[in-house]
């Protein structure tokens, strides 16, 4: 056996680059609001494809014990991935260099807050050994993508936040997690992107 070939990667990941690859990117600019980056981290732990979140502390600024992805608002000259891997890195303890990056999902606008959110997916290779950075996350969650992508586990509601109503928002909720607003707005483009809807 030839010891030097290059491993296969596993099917979702090409999967998922090539599906973002090949479809254009919607990027929103809205004066007023702050450009953001988020990391959806892939993580294939023992052949089964997962998704990592942060449930973040009540020491943050914004979105206090909510559930989210690693990410923050953009400094000067970064680029969109680099604001994602930065913030990763600062949160989780996840070192760029251990990330590969498979393409971008549309920009979002967050509900509650001021940003314009610039979602990029990558993978990163199991096992890893993060490092919660405790002011800013109160926990790492891991949830599989199967689940993620089971219809069952979604819901639509109307929701009022601020005085202001919002008829669609999403939630998923698996084994007692709940992500909602933002988060699970790019979650579920990823999944109508994976399913071919998008």
């Amino acid at each position: 056996m030839n010891t030097t070939m290059k491993k296969k990667e596993p099917e979702i990941v090409e999967q998922i680059r090539k599906a973002l690859k090949y479809r254009k990117k919607v990027k929103l600019v809205e004066p007023g609001r702050v450009p953001a980056a988020v990391l959806i981290p892939l993580l294939i732990k023992k052949g089964i494809p997962h998704i990592i979140f942060t449930r973040r502390t009540d020491k943050v600024e914004y979105h206090k014990g909510q559930i989210s992805f690693p990410g923050g608002a953009a400094e000067d000259g970064e680029t969109v991935i680099e604001t994602a891997l930065r913030e990763s890195e600062e949160e989780i303890g996840l070192n760029p260099a251990d990330v590969e990056v498979l393409g971008e999902l549309d920009d979002m606008l967050t509900l509650t807050s001021n940003f314009v959110v610039s979602p990029v997916v990558a993978s990163v290779s199991y096992p890893y050994s993060f490092t919660p950075n405790p002011m800013e996350t109160e926990e790492i969650i891991e949830l599989p993508l199967e689940a993620i992508r089971d219809e069952k586990n979604w819901r639509v509601e109307e929701n009022i936040m601020e005085n202001v109503v919002h008829p669609e928002v999403h939630f998923l909720e698996y084994n007692g997690v709940v992500i909602w607003g933002a988060t699970a707005k790019i979650l579920k483009q990823l999944v109508d992107i994976l399913e071919g809807k998008y």
